[in-house]
């Protein structure tokens, strides 16, 4: 199961199972209450230093649990 603890604003370590991951998801706009932006969240692959976009923080998760998922079925 995939969660999240906030490290710093607009910064997120995720953990699956508990278990910290590879994977950050930072807040574009560094934790602005997006009230005159729309707020963009994104994920960092801390073993590649890769950022991949992705919108909303719900599909930033969709994505990173589908990942996880994939890589343990193999």
């Amino acid at each position: 199961m995939l969660t999240t603890n906030k490290i710093q604003t607009g910064f997120f370590d995720v953990l699956w199972n508990g278990e910290k991951t590879e994977y950050q998801i930072i807040n574009g706009s560094a934790g602005l209450s997006g009230a005159d932006t729309p707020n963009i969240y994104g994920i960092i692959n801390l073993e590649t230093g890769k950022r991949r976009w992705i919108g909303t923080l719900q599909a930033c998760k969709k994505v990173i649990t589908h990942t996880i998922e994939k890589r343990s079925k193999t």
